[in-house]
This record gives C-alpha cells, structure tokens and sequence, in this order.
C-alpha cells in the first residue's frame, strides 16, 4: 500500500480531530451536561 504525502497529510489530520473531540468530550463532557440541563426546562 502506497501512501502519498497528500493522504498522510489527511490521516494525521483525521487522527488529530478524533483526538481533540474525545478529549473535549472527556474534559468538558460533565460541565457541557449540567449547560444543557439549565437551559432546558425541567
């Protein structure tokens, strides 16, 4: 399998933003739950 620079290039990228969300998700998963219960009524 053959691997240009260009793909490379969109696989560590792709790699990064899976990263960045789960790790968001992790860090700001709880807060982002107790945001969403205050604005929704009841």
């Amino acid at each position: 399998m053959e691997l240009t620079i260009g793909q490379l290039i969109k696989i560590v990228l792709g790699v990064i933003v899976i990263v960045a969300v789960v790790f968001g998700l992790v860090k700001f998963g709880g807060s982002l739950v107790d945001f969403i219960k205050n604005v929704v009524p009841g």
